[in-house]
């Protein structure tokens, strides 16, 4: 097994955080390259998330989102238990990308 040494740490303030989703999926989205070219979807991770900040709300058995580049984990996206995450995926998929801006 290969360990990731690095990755591009995304996490869900709240639930339907539509805005960490559109970040999420076009943070550096240039014309002509992607930075992912797959994710997979992972539901009730069972580990331990602490932290101090009383903005974040993820505990055990929450979901993720892994997006890969090559076979690689490059991105993780940490969400809370309660978000519908394929209506967030419908709406951070139909952002429109022009001349440098989300819209």
């Amino acid at each position: 097994m290969n360990t990731v040494r690095t990755i591009d740490l995304w996490t869900e303030q709240h639930i339907n955080h539509y805005e960490c989703f559109n970040g999420a999926f076009v943070d550096g989205v240039e014309e002509g390259s992607l930075p992912f070219d797959t994710y997979k979807i992972v539901k009730n991770c069972n580990c331990i998330i602490t932290t101090n900040n009383e903005n974040i709300n993820i505990s055990n058995k929450h979901h993720a989102i892994c997006f890969y580049k090559k076979k690689i984990p490059v991105r993780l996206v940490v969400l809370n238990r309660d978000t519908d995450i394929e209506h967030c995926i419908g709406i951070a998929l139909n952002q429109f990308i022009s001349g440098g801006g989300v819209s």
